[in-house]
């Protein structure tokens, strides 16, 4: 998306219309760029996770909701008194239950084990923190998600998501300045500041 806004800045530059399109698309492009400062974004390996777990547990989403089934059916069972369970069998009123879980989880995405556990590791990560360097040498703890303001010395998740944002609007700046043919001097300094 960067790409694009750059080629968008670029020739709204050459054919002298405004940066306003180009920047809208580089404003949705960090949405997805401040995500991967998150520390849960970085190291969960999602889909080595998805891959061992579901083979392991193939079936957990579907065993999932007999067991959810099976223990309401029990707990209807054992605490109310009326016709079904005087006279019916917990396996009546499981047979119920089950397909009211089923219709109420038909459309619902499949829940493997592997959810859970790349959703574990994301949390952690999020919570606890990782240390991360950059292209540029800068190193820092980096939290995620309710954890980005967190009170840690070396947490400077926002102020380098905030610097990444500000260094792709002047790439969409500078792109759009070589469109017009008049991109002015851009030392490192100026790049980076």
């Amino acid at each position: 998306m960067h790409e694009e806004a750059i080629l968008r800045a670029f020739f709204a530059g050459q054919s002298k219309q405004n940066i306003g399109e180009a920047m809208a698309r580089e404003a949705a492009a960090h949405h997805f760029l401040t995500d991967h400062f998150a520390a849960g974004h970085l190291r969960t390996p999602r889909a080595d996770i998805r891959g061992y777990w579901r083979q392991k547990y193939p079936l957990f989403f579907s065993n999932m909701k007999r067991k959810i089934a099976l223990d309401v059916a029990r707990y209807i069972n054992e605490n109310t008194t009326n016709p079904a369970t005087v006279l019916g069998t917990v396996s009546a009123i499981y047979d119920d239950i089950i397909a009211q879980v089923q219709e109420k989880t038909a459309d619902m995405p499949e829940l493997g084990f592997d959810d859970l556990v790349a959703l574990v590791a994301h949390d952690f990560d999020n919570e606890q923190g990782l240390w991360v360097v950059n292209d540029l040498g800068n190193r820092w703890k980096t939290f995620g998600d309710s954890n980005l303001n967190k009170k840690d010395q070396n947490n400077q998740t926002a102020q380098m998501a905030e610097l990444a944002v500000q260094l792709g609007c002047k790439d969409i700046d500078h792109a759009h300045a070589l469109g017009t043919g008049n991109p002015g001097p851009y030392s490192s300094e100026q790049q980076f500041n």
